[in-house]
């Protein structure tokens, strides 16, 4: 079963007409109406599937961990401004 489940089925035997009572694909989600959709999501039938780890976001990076890492707005600490190296 190559396709991604999207919706989970928890209805226990209850379903919803017009739509099947087991797991829902992206290509079955695809395939109901716009009032069926809406069922699905409202009716605590379905619950959303849960996405695997490489289909989550990127986690947000963290803040720099030293000096060398944080973002130059201008001359380092040790370096000297431009120009000032001559005398």
């Amino acid at each position: 079963m190559d396709e991604k489940r999207l919706w989970v089925y928890v209805g226990q035997g209850a379903f919803l007409d017009g739509v099947p009572a087991r797991d829902l694909t992206e290509a079955d989600f695809a395939r109901l109406d716009e009032g069926a959709r809406a069922a699905v999501e409202n009716s605590g039938l379905y619950r959303p599937a849960k996405r695997k780890a490489e289909e989550k976001p990127a986690p947000k990076t963290a803040a720099p961990q030293s000096e060398e890492d944080a973002p130059r707005h201008g001359p380092r600490s040790d370096e000297k401004p431009k120009g000032e190296d001559k005398e």
